[in-house]
């Protein structure tokens, strides 16, 4: 393959890398903003889980997502060959992790962990919707991802007194129990290795962000000094924002919400 269309193929590779990854932060500020609904009442969390499982389109938007994502990764797989292939030999002294002596140098520890941060985030995002969006416990299992359609867990949709409630009812209240998100959300994040594997997931996210969205703004073509201060500045308080916010959640919920009796 000649130069030119090597170099071609290169800019294609950044500009759908870009594109997708800007796509993914859009999505990253909706999922905050339902997400801290659980800090306030998990009655409006579910509300708003409900809400969107009722959409007739969502399985089209979740496959777009997921294949949005997919190419991201993709591409950044594809990116990262060619920039190790472009050099193959490592700085002398090894790697570095920090700036660079040469204050013009963009070299940081989040672009020079892109790589590492992105396997992170892929892993943990499938974890995460089977873990969440399936009703899948990590360890012990809770009340809520025992409970399956059509059954009912001890505690679980299962109404007090003497009166056998009818059978309508009995399989309104199971199916509310089974698709209590915010409830299965509280238990889990109630464990202490489940709230240490989502903080230590959202740590790295903040370094990819704090690259990447400075990073893709200049590919898509923000490369005039005053506009590239300007995104370099907004891309680094958008990543402490987005993984600050995920990050204080699973906290809030092991400190501050109480699973109920």
């Amino acid at each position: 393959m000649d130069k030119p269309r090597r170099a071609w193929l290169g800019i294609t590779k950044k500009v759908v890398m870009a594109i997708t990854g800007l796509g993914l932060c859009l999505f990253l500020v909706g999922h905050l903003a339902g997400n801290t609904l659980l800090i306030y009442n998990l009655g409006w969390f579910n509300n708003y889980a409900n809400t969107l499982n009722a959409i007739p389109i969502l399985p089209i938007i979740e496959i777009g997502l997921a294949a949005m994502f997919l190419l991201h990764a993709y591409e950044g797989l594809l990116v990262w060959r060619q920039n190790k292939a472009a050099r193959p030999v490592e700085y002398q002294g090894g790697k570095h992790w920090s700036k660079e002596k040469s204050g013009k140098s963009r070299k940081t520890t989040s672009s020079t962990t892109m790589m590492v941060t992105g396997v992170i985030i892929l892993a943990f995002t499938a974890m995460h919707v089977w873990h969440f969006k399936y009703y899948h416990s990590i360890g012990e299992e809770n009340p809520i991802s025992q409970t399956k359609a059509g059954d009912t867990a001890p505690g679980v949709g299962v109404m007090d007194g003497s009166v056998t409630p009818s059978e309508p009812e009995a399989a309104k209240e199971t199916a509310q129990a089974t698709h209590d998100l915010g409830l299965h959300v509280v238990y889990e994040l109630k464990k202490p290795l489940v709230a240490i594997i989502y903080m230590a997931s959202m740590l790295a996210l903040g370094f990819h962000l704090f690259h990447a969205v400075w990073s893709a703004f200049q590919t898509l073509g923000a490369t005039n000094s005053k506009v590239r201060k300007f995104m370099i500045a907004g891309g680094k308080a958008f990543s402490i924002i987005i993984a600050g916010g995920f990050f204080l959640l699973p906290v809030w919920v092991w400190f501050f919400l109480e699973v109920p009796k």
